[in-house]
């Protein structure tokens, strides 16, 4: 059984709230992007999808609230529970934008994960062997399962080793 990790999820039920919450005629083509107006674009993404999902205009999603979100309807009533709950980090029954924020790109680190992914080969010999990979910031935080799960994603061909060569599933 595959997993979907949260945050695409949320970023995934998010997005298409950004579209409804539009009643003008959409912009002007952005100017070329650069990492500035990435972060700015992204920013009032976030905060069109979050307000068109705040519906009592608190400021916060109730169960309620996140429940009726398009993408979240999909899911089984288990799952919906397990996902707030996931993302109610500090457990107070409704999720704030700093609980949300943390989903996003990471902005203090603006290289491409591919990048991050290689300084994990400690060695240097071309290879990450599950060890290197299970020491990685990310990934230490995750259950050992789950840690196996990644690094046989990522080791494509099987042999233990992630290399240049595998190309992820």
């Amino acid at each position: 059984m595959k997993t979907i990790p949260i945050s695409l999820i949320v970023a995934g039920m998010l997005a298409p709230l950004g579209a409804l919450a539009q009643s003008e005629p959409a912009p002007p083509a952005p100017p070329a992007p650069d990492a500035e107006n990435t972060k700015r674009v992204t920013s009032r993404r976030f905060l069109e999808a979050w307000l068109a999902a705040d519906k009592n205009g608190d400021g916060f999603l109730s169960k309620e609230e996140f429940a009726m979100m398009p993408r979240i309807q999909r899911l089984s009533e288990e799952k919906r529970q397990h996902v707030f709950e996931r993302l109610d980090k500090d457990g107070d029954g409704q999720l704030s934008r700093a609980e949300l924020v943390c989903l996003g790109p990471r902005r203090d680190d603006p290289r491409p994960p591919r990048q991050r992914l290689w300084e994990l080969d400690t060695d240097q010999n071309g290879s990450i062997t599950f060890e290197e990979f299970a020491v990685g910031e990310f990934f230490k935080k995750l259950p050992p399962a789950r840690q196996e799960a990644v690094f046989r994603r990522l080791d494509a061909d099987g042999d233990g080793l992630i290399t240049h060569q595998d190309k992820p599933k």
